[in-house]
């Protein structure tokens, strides 16, 4: 009895107070002109069940919804943006990405400024219906999306740079989760592109397109090099001593091409010739004379010598320096110079002693 004595009271309310202004199509029209806002109305007749205050929240779900649908009507018509900025998503191209997961970017974004929208309502006692009214102003609405875009963009560069940092220090696990986040939130920034572009088309903060596509390709370029591995820049050089000491006239290319093969299957990309690398890998290669037949009697054996430097490109800090000159495991006979030399640098245990060193270095 008391609980319908109650209910009986807020309907009394209800149909006591002043039919508010905006229930009016023409005055909505007036006050809150198109050109200036953009608006959500909502109406449905309560049956008495649920509870009226369930009732409201949800006509007034149905006006915040109406207002998001007249925001995205605007984008829909306004496709100056949408082209580029697909090519935020993830490096595809717009043929690759389907209407539905963009709309549903869309609908995100838009909903996130949406779910705080203050949201007027109003029940008619006498006719039972639910009203419901929210307004935003459009440059209110483009100053959110604008300090969105600022705030996504300097946390994407933010995580971006503390990836730069890890990968020059060699931490590729978490460098890899850097980069993961600052995609993220690079992402993030397209629909409020999209948005604003819809909303205010002279907005000054549209002219940070191209500095945040500039940073997403970096992202997208730097994430596909560190799904590779971490790249490498090998240079070699053969020294001649012009003297008993050279095996050969020229370089013989027998032993770099083996350090390259087991650093590409250790998961090190090898850089071309003008690629950016991040290390350095820097090996001189050279033989000497270990000992001669004198006589007719004695063995022809060459010693192979190799030095080597790698270099994080990044920091400019070597990593490590080898040196194997004269070593005593690294010599062969041979019938000929060449031939001794060459048995000497195809040993397998020297090209495990130089890569264990060099792969040593990188993990560390």
């Amino acid at each position: 009895m008391r609980r319908l004595c109650l209910l009986v009271f807020i309907i009394s309310g209800f149909s006591l107070a002043a039919q508010p202004r905006w229930l009016n199509e023409t005055i909505r029209e007036i006050e809150y002109p198109s050109s200036d806002y953009y608006t959500g109305f909502a109406t449905e007749r309560w049956s008495g069940d649920p509870d009226l205050s369930v009732a409201l929240e949800s006509v007034k779900i149905n006006a915040r919804n109406d207002l998001s649908e007249s925001i995205l009507m605007t984008v829909s018509g306004s496709s100056s943006m949408v082209g580029s900025s697909y090519q935020l998503s993830n490096g595809k191209t717009t043929s690759e990405i389907t209407r539905q997961q963009f709309t549903q970017k869309m609908q995100s974004s838009t909903a996130s400024i949406l779910v705080s929208q203050d949201v007027r309502t109003y029940f008619d006692a006498h006719s039972s219906m639910l009203y419901a009214f929210t307004n935003v102003k459009k440059s209110d609405l483009a100053a959110y999306y604008a300090r969105r875009i600022s705030d996504l963009y300097e946390k994407a560069e933010s995580l971006f740079r503390d990836f730069e940092s890890m990968t020059d220090y060699g931490k590729i696990r978490e460098a890899k989760e850097k980069l993961s986040l600052s995609e993220q939130e690079a992402d993030s920034i397209e629909p409020y592109f999209i948005l604003l572009s819809a909303v205010d088309p002279n907005h000054a903060a549209l002219q940070r397109f191209p500095e945040v596509l500039s940073l997403y390709n970096r992202i997208c370029e730097r994430g596909a090099r560190l799904n590779k591995g971490p790249s490498i820049a090998v240079k070699d050089s053969f020294l001649l001593s012009g003297t008993d000491d050279d095996a050969f006239r020229s370089d013989p290319r027998i032993l770099v091409p083996k350090i390259c093969q087991s650093l590409s299957e250790s998961g090190y990309l090898l850089a071309e010739e003008g690629d950016e690398a991040d290390y350095e890998l820097r090996i001189e290669t050279s033989t000497s004379l270990r000992s001669r037949p004198v006589n007719g009697f004695g063995i022809l054996s060459y010693y192979v010598n190799v030095s080597g430097k790698l270099t994080n490109l990044h920091t400019g800090k070597e990593i490590i320096t080898f040196t194997i000159f004269q070593d005593p495991n690294f010599y062969a006979a041979g019938p000929s110079p060449e031939s001794a030399a060459s048995r000497a640098f195809q040993k397998p245990t020297l090209k495990e002693t130089i890569i264990n060193q060099i792969l040593k270095a990188l993990e560390r």
